[in-house]
């Protein structure tokens, strides 16, 4: 049945559109619109605002069958109509939970119309529900057929193989995706998952972060080679990152090589050259390297384990031993020498393996042995891991008693105490080490979280913005203490609401969230089905000047929907109502990874303050968004 009365005499046009909800919708390029409306978004993507206003074409669809033109329409315009018509029914059995009686609907679909993406994609969804994972899988895939130019599919499809353990093809998936969108955050980051795509961020352009192929990676490190090929300090760092990644290991190879041939008698380069010799294979050219390392300094722990590496390659587990003990003579400290001794034998049981670590890590002050801070670093982890929380910090605090100087030590222990509450103690042990230069940013952002528990958020807000403006950053630290002073200072507000998620399992949104403008639906913010872990960056315009505007939400489905839920209000002040011209005011709604809602504001570069609260609705509304 219609939703609308259709006037066969009201005045349509066709256009074209290769805006992908057409191809998801199983439509045609050619669409009838109505003369009196401005065209829809032409183009898939790249818009500010590319979201099609599906329902008016139904409207516009209706009209143009109502009309009865000649010659008959294309077919899949009369099973859009009556795929439409059933969408309420589908609409309402998925946020009811009735996936029986949404699947009836999904059967009544195929009964009525071909196939289409949006079909597939809702059937998968039901066949995860239902357990079936490799249904599922073929419907995404059935769907990147239909819909090749859907990235939103070839993202599912994807993730669906990944999880499934099929990297080649997972890897297709996302390729497909990032070939659709460059930019495709999901879908380049299961490329980084799967080892297709590597992270970089260079010393020349700190704070950027690009994620390049593996092609793009080796022509970077070679230049960076031929650029720096006479510099050992530059050339030992280019080898360290290309000592990562597979792809450019034989690159790694070949600068420390460089680097050998300029310093022979350095400790360091034959050590690391006999490293990375020996996961080459080489096994008899890294003894060479490492015999000389050895040489150079014969107290270095490092060197030792490298040898005990080579013997485990050999099979020589007697000559292992005897190295990884010669190790932990030189240092008692020397993680992957206790790892090995210790938590990695499978000749006894894991308790016996702690209980061994720990005898060894105790101090015994008899023999003048101080104890290994590290073996009780080992141990607090994993107890940690078994979610022992008592035993951990006890562990971590027996660490802090034999080095309190130990960076390492010190954040371990502070960072167990702040998860366990005990914020003063944070406080206290961080403020004099911060005093006497400590620089680790993890430091800073563990002492502002505890002064902010602690009611002291303006002391909070000081150590933060003396770390922005004082510490080598990277990307992500900066992002994490700019984040948490915009919260503090007013310039982030979260929606204090819950936002729905389908089946509460938080993994995507249940119904759309929209800005509702007079109790109509207005802007769609996020849309129904919608994975979490998203932002959206929306213009403002205004018809005539305002010092602050609100924002209200909404869950719903479209307007007019009977069971839309508030999101309470978003308030925007400080505008500068003269400069919004030149300096536009541009809000970005972020939905987190754990489904929470929050939003920030800018006018030019100035953030603006910003606030959230449960009245609605909005009294002071944006002109258009």
């Amino acid at each position: 049945m219609s939703k609308f009365n259709p006037d066969p005499s009201k005045p349509w046009r066709w256009i074209e559109s290769d805006h992908w909800d057409l191809s998801f919708e199983g439509l045609p390029r050619r669409i009838p619109w109505f003369t009196e409306d401005p065209d829809p978004p032409l183009k898939s993507y790249g818009n500010a605002n590319n979201d099609f206003p599906i329902l008016r074409l139904y409207e516009a669809v209706e009209t143009m069958l109502a009309s009865e033109p000649s010659p008959p329409p294309d077919p899949r315009f009369a099973e859009f109509v009556a795929r439409i018509d059933l969408g309420d029914d589908l609409v309402s059995a998925m946020e009811s939970g009735d996936f029986i009686a949404a699947a009836g609907v999904l059967r009544e679909m195929h009964r009525v119309s071909r196939p289409t993406g949006a079909m597939l994609m809702n059937e998968a969804y039901l066949a995860k529900r239902n357990g079936d994972e490799e249904g599922a899988r073929e419907l995404y895939r059935r769907a990147t057929e239909l819909c090749p130019e859907v990235e939103m599919l070839w993202r599912h499809y994807g993730e669906e193989c990944e999880a499934a353990g099929l990297k080649d093809e997972a890897i297709r998936a996302y390729e497909q995706a990032v070939r659709i969108l460059p930019n495709h955050q999901q879908a380049i980051l299961g490329l980084h998952r799967l080892g297709e795509r590597v992270r970089l961020e260079t010393a020349d352009e700190p704070g950027k972060v690009r994620f390049l192929t593996k092609v793009e990676l080796r022509a970077f490190t070679e230049e960076e080679m031929e650029k720096h090929w006479a510099d050992t300090f530059e050339l030992r760092g280019i080898a360290h990152n290309a000592s990562q990644v597979p792809c450019t290991h034989d690159l790694a190879l070949r600068c420390m090589e460089r680097v050998v041939e300029l310093e022979p008698d350095d400790l360091e380069n034959q050590r690391n050259l006999g490293a990375l010799l020996r996961v080459a294979g080489r096994i008899g050219e890294a003894r060479e390297h490492l015999e000389r390392a050895r040489e150079l300094d014969p107290a270095d722990a490092s060197t030792y384990f490298h040898l005990a590496e080579c013997a485990i390659d050999e099979n020589d587990m007697k000559e292992a031993w005897h190295n990884l003990h010669e190790a932990l003579d030189c240092n008692e400290n020397h993680k992957p020498a206790l790892t090995c001794v210790f938590l990695n034998r499978t000749d006894q049981t894991p308790e016996k393996n702690e209980a061994d670590l720990l005898a060894y890590s105790l101090p015994q002050p008899e023999k003048h042995y101080p104890g290994s801070w590290q073996g009780h670093l080992l141990l607090a982890n994993a107890a940690w891991k078994r979610d022992q929380r008592e035993n951990a910090v006890r562990l971590a605090a027996d660490a802090y008693k034999i080095a309190p100087e130990e960076s390492e030590v010190f954040l371990t222990y502070t960072g167990m105490l702040a998860a366990t509450g005990e914020n003063e103690w944070v406080a206290a042990l961080t403020k004099p080490r911060l005093r006497q230069g400590e620089d680790n940013p993890v430091a800073f952002m563990n002492f502002a979280l505890a002064l902010e528990a602690m009611g002291l958020r303006q002391e909070a807000i000081r150590v933060l913005r003396e770390a922005v403006d004082s510490l080598d950053l990277t990307l992500e630290q900066r992002h994490a203490m700019v984040d948490r002073l915009d919260i503090w200072t007013g310039h982030f507000a979260t929606c204090e609401i819950e936002i729905e998620t389908q089946d509460g399992a938080g993994e995507c949104l249940r119904r759309s969230i929209f800005q509702v403008k007079e109790g109509k639906a207005g802007l769609k913010i996020f849309d129904t089905g919608m994975g979490v872990g998203q932002h959206r960056e929306i213009p403002v315009s205004f018809s005539s000047p305002k010092t602050e505007i609100d924002l209200h939400l909404e869950h719903r489905n479209f307007d007019g929907d009977p069971e839309q839920t508030s999101l309470g209000t978003f308030t925007v002040r400080e505008i500068d109502p003269a400069q919004v011209e030149e300096q536009p005011v541009r809000l970005t709604f972020h939905l987190s990874d754990s489904a929470e809602l929050g939003l920030a504001a800018l006018q030019g570069q100035r953030k603006l303050p910003v606030s959230w609260g449960f009245a609605g609705p909005a009294r002071h509304e944006p002109s258009e968004l």
